[in-house]
């Protein structure tokens, strides 16, 4: 996981436990920025979408745990 001067910065990967990809996402000075992506347990896409200066922002879209989407929320 890379930091900047103790910050974390650029592309972070988030695991569970067992070995499943939790979240990807990027840092920028400490804050969430850009596309991030959190996973159901089984691997299946949870949510995703846009954070600006650690805020998320438009259209975030959630699925269920087979994949299939269920709601989208405007930020």
């Amino acid at each position: 996981m890379p930091y900047t001067q103790g910050v974390k910065t650029g592309l972070w990967k988030f695991y569970l436990l067992n070995g499943v990809l939790r979240a990807t996402g990027r840092f920028s000075h400490g804050q969430m920025t850009g596309l991030w992506k959190r996973y159901h347990k089984n691997g299946e896409l949870y949510d995703g979408g846009r954070y600006v200066d650690g805020k998320k922002t438009g259209t975030w879209k959630y699925y269920d745990a087979r994949g299939m989407l269920i709601r989208t929320k405007e930020y």
